[in-house]
């Protein structure tokens, strides 16, 4: 992907810590007018994310609002890969960036992936080393890596060693 063909972009985010971390990028997409920038709220923490925006000066173009109370990993991932496509094909962004290893990111990798948009992986890799922790972030990170890392058109890392 060139990053100077690019006049659209969609950032996708779901937690608190990706609000946090996406920020500064937010911030200097939309300060410059040639590039339309939309931010999606997955909603994948909901509370804890929408307490960072105020803050941060931030507001969402799109929630998609897909937690429900006690929902089970995979049918969270079903209806973010859903929405997050349909979401792709409406704005007909020239990229999607994400952070970090959620499931928001899994979702985000696999729709842009089968919607054929580059996809921006910031801070991608496991920095901890340890498979086990967080809990279930091995299928993000390793096997899915290949899908969110390995598909990603840019990486970053947040440090060397965390680079896949």
């Amino acid at each position: 992907m060139e990053i100077r063909s690019v006049k659209s972009v969609v950032v996708v985010v779901g937690t608190r810590p990706e609000v946090i971390k996406m920020a500064p990028l937010v911030h200097e997409l939309r300060r410059r007018a040639e590039i339309h920038t939309s931010l999606v709220s997955t909603g994948q923490h909901r509370d804890l994310a929408a307490q960072s925006l105020a803050s941060l000066e931030l507001r969402f173009d799109r929630d998609l609002a897909v937690m429900r109370e006690d929902q089970a990993l995979a049918p969270l991932t079903g209806l973010l890969i859903e929405r997050l496509t349909q979401t792709i094909q409406e704005l007909q962004p020239d990229a999607v960036l994400v952070q970090g290893d959620t499931t928001t990111v899994l979702a985000a990798a696999l729709a842009s992936f089968y919607e054929r948009v580059p996809l921006g992986h910031v801070e991608a890799g496991l920095r901890s080393h340890d498979d086990s922790s967080p809990p279930g972030a091995l299928p993000r990170h390793r096997r899915p890596g290949k899908t969110c890392s390995g598909r990603a058109s840019i990486r970053g890392g947040s440090t060397s060693p965390a680079t896949p």
